[in-house]
């Protein structure tokens, strides 16, 4: 112990006694072994419900297992040897059954699921498949289109496979400089999947794979978003999500009579957990359909209707889930940012309202705190075989109430990042803390998150905020220096930043983007807002496209020179210059609502919502709002698609 500021009581409290949370767990099994189990126990149980299909523990294991088969004799096809453990393979799946038999058929195939958002641009699933070097693509029929013009695709032959395109993957890579360069050594064929029928697998074998992959082995790939403008791959690994499952277990204590919401979209790590926790204590998973999940109001019916009793809810949206009577929902469980404090008020008084922290890289969840009150900035105490450091610059412990970077070593941290040891070796690093029993089980490196904290005197970790650019924005979490980086691409703009801000009269965070043209262009129309808009719509997904785009004349600097991100001037979302007032009856009442939503004293007709600082949660409001006035059926998917109030 070196810290002149703690004595050695406070520094073995600390650092020791609020870390010992070792605890035996299945750490010699692998995800799919847990889920076989608890078939034998339970054949004939639902396990699977989404909309009016179901599918029980038994039938949704042999469809999984036909689909392993298919995934391993495509794979030895394509390749011509036989799927290895650590094998990717890439998933570009819309919410379904088939999501889920995907999930379980690569796992026991032996590979790795890499989740891909049918909605993501083109340019980053292509970047995805590069980066993976994926051979098999599962898929549905209604993606196949796009898939094949968006890679380029060429039906080279069918290998006698049933609905199965080979491609090839010519992704477009962004060199150091910006200029677009095409890595044809890199290309990759790679072969389509059609599963969206059952009949396209139906007649492969429905054994058991057997062993097929170990503990150490990977589970999946994640991508988050990326500091140098592209995203990065989270390599994560059996043993993690064992250890993360066998953590739950109190949060989700589950029977077979329980349901469990499946909420989170499956290229985010919380859908691990929601399906996995379910799947291997017998209960029932609900998969969520995407107009339930973006509708507070359709989302409130099914929860109360289908009896469910667990559910994983953003923020955000917990905020506008009706506060109603939900006879048999007896927990629900929120991560991501801090709730609203009279939210986490009203809910926690009606039943368990769980608060549980943790990064991609830690394997989903690495705190947990039960919100008895309005508590919210507490993000609780380590989990079971997890291990958190709340350290200064110099990586040394700093005392009781003093903020400092949180860094979490422990069972859950994951492998690396995938073709990025620079990156890696940055952010996992040596745990200069490790005990002899933490070196015995392999807790030897550490995470560091990037957020600030500190220890409150009861044992609970304080959540104070981001010590870099990265944030998160309705749950989603942003690399700030991503956007930049997009921006910075576009030839016409010489300088970028972006930044997130929160709007007053709203409540609601947001992303600004600032540009300074090239000095070639100043003075003239070189380029619009809707223009760099439809640029990076081309690049980054939806949650990271910028509300409001401004252009200055040059970025305010410090006295230091440095960027002054405090004197970035607030940005006006009505348009002022094209205000067209609405003039109808049935304008001027939608106006009123834009701007309750809003917050703002006026909206013209032709106003986009969305960059009138609308969003998706904001769209969710709307849509109730004028549903109710105006005695419509509405969906969110109306407002992205009709933003402005003439169309």
């Amino acid at each position: 112990m070196n810290n002149n500021l703690l004595d050695e009581i406070d520094y073995n409290k600390i650092v020791y006694d609020w870390n010992q949370t070792d605890k035996a767990y299945p750490k010699d099994k692998t995800i799919q072994q847990l889920f076989e189990e608890q078939v034998q126990r339970t054949p004939d149980n639902i396990a699977v419900v989404f909309e009016e299909q179901s599918l029980s523990y038994q039938e949704l294991n042999i469809r999984a297992n036909q689909l392993a088969h298919k995934i391993r004799n495509s794979y030895k096809q394509q390749t011509g040897t036989d799927l290895h453990p650590d094998t990717l393979i890439a998933l570009c799946l819309d919410r379904s059954l088939e999501m889920i038999i995907a999930i379980l058929a690569v796992l026991k195939a032996g590979g790795a699921y890499v989740p891909l958002d049918p909605e993501y641009p083109d340019e980053r699933i292509a970047y995805i498949l590069q980066d993976t070097q994926a051979k098999l693509l599962l898929t549905q029929s209604r993606h196949l289109a796009k898939l094949n013009q968006m890679l380029n695709a060429e039906a080279i032959e069918s290998f006698n496979c049933i609905n199965s395109i080979v491609m090839t993957v010519n992704a477009e890579i962004h060199d150091e400089s910006g200029n677009n360069t095409l890595h044809n050594e890199a290309s990759s064929k790679v072969m389509l999947l059609d599963i969206t029928n059952y009949s396209s697998y139906q007649d492969e074998g429905d054994l058991e794979l057997g062993v097929t992959s170990k503990s150490d082995n990977l589970a999946y790939v994640m991508y988050t978003s990326g500091t140098t403008g592209i995203p990065k791959g989270v390599m994560i690994e059996h043993r993690s999500v064992c250890n993360l499952l066998d953590s739950l277990m109190p949060v989700y204590d589950l029977s077979s009579d329980d349901k469990v919401a499946e909420f989170t979209s499956y290229v985010f790590d919380v859908s691990v957990s929601e399906i996995f926790i379910t799947l291997i204590q017998g209960a029932i998973l609900h998969v969520l359909s995407n107009e339930t999940r973006k509708n507070s109001e359709l989302m409130s019916n099914y929860l109360k209707q289908n009896g469910i009793t667990y559910c994983y809810v953003p923020p955000v949206l917990l905020g506008q889930l009706t506060q109603i009577t939900y006879p048999l929902l007896k927990s629900i469980i929120y991560a991501g940012e801090p709730c609203n404090k009279l939210v986490a008020k009203y809910w926690s008084s009606c039943l368990q309202l769980h608060n549980i922290y943790g990064p991609t890289e830690i394997t989903i969840y690495a705190t947990h705190k039960q919100i008895i009150d309005s508590e919210v900035e507490q993000i609780g105490r380590p989990l079971p075989n997890t291990k958190v450091y709340v350290l200064d610059s110099d990586l040394q412990i700093v005392p009781l109430g003093v903020i400092g970077e949180l860094y979490i070593a422990g069972a859950g941290l994951a492998r690396g990042y995938l073709n990025n040891p620079e990156l890696t070796a940055e952010r996992f690093i040596s745990n200069p803390f490790a005990t002899e029993s933490d070196i015995t089980n392999g807790y030897t490196r550490m995470y560091k998150t990037g957020d600030l904290v500190r220890w409150l005197p009861e044992g609970n970790l304080e959540y104070i905020g981001r010590n870099d650019f990265q944030v998160k924005i309705r749950g989603f979490r942003i690399e700030l220096g991503e956007i930049e980086e997009q921006l910075l691409r576009i030839p016409q703009i010489r300088q970028a930043c972006v930044v997130a801000k929160t709007k007053v009269e709203t409540n609601q965070q947001y992303l600004a983007a600032y540009y300074v043209l090239a000095p070639e262009l100043n003075g003239c129309d070189g380029l619009s807002a809707d223009q760099i808009l439809d640029q990076l719509s081309l690049v980054l997904p939806d949650y990271m496209l910028p509300s409001v785009i401004m252009e200055l004349d040059s970025l305010p600097l410090t006295i230091s020179g440095k960027l002054d991100r405090r004197a970035l001037p607030d940005v006006e979302f009505t348009n002022t210059s094209n205000y067209v007032a609405p003039e109808s009856e049935l304008e001027q009442t939608i106006a009123q609502i834009w701007c309750e939503i809003l917050g703002l004293e006026k909206v013209g007709i032709h106003d986009d919502f969305f960059r009138c600082g609308g969003n998706s949660i904001l769209a969710i409001r709307l849509v109730h709002q004028m549903s109710q006035v105006l005695d419509l059926h509405l969906h969110v998917a109306d407002i992205f698609k009709y933003k402005t109030i003439q169309s």
